[in-house]
């Protein structure tokens, strides 16, 4: 079990030195967000293709909830970051804290 995680770190390792991958870089710098709104996506896209295009197929349902369940959370990142709205995902940071004088 232990081999796992070294090959997976050794794997990690190897990623982060390359240049080739940029885009998995950017899931892994994004994934809160992409964890986060994943679910909701998929959801709505299930509801869309069964529901409203009554569309069954396992395989367009795979696809099309993977590759949408990981772009449109990137999409909203680049969106609320381009209206100066960077607290979607994450809390504002605290003002400086003012010393109070003394009695």
């Amino acid at each position: 079990m232990e081999c796992h995680y070294s090959s997976c770190l050794f794997l990690a390792e190897i990623i982060s030195q390359t240049n080739k991958i940029t885009f998995l870089k950017k899931w892994g710098y994004l994934s809160l967000q992409i964890y986060v709104m994943h679910t909701a996506v998929i959801a709505i896209v299930r509801m869309i293709l069964q529901k409203g295009l009554k569309i069954n197929d396992l395989v367009i349902h795979i696809t099309l909830e993977t590759i949408l369940g990981i772009y449109l959370p990137l999409l909203l990142v680049q969106f609320t970051n381009q209206i100066k709205f960077p607290y979607l995902f994450s809390l504002p940071k605290p003002a400086p804290n003012k010393s109070i004088p003394s009695d």
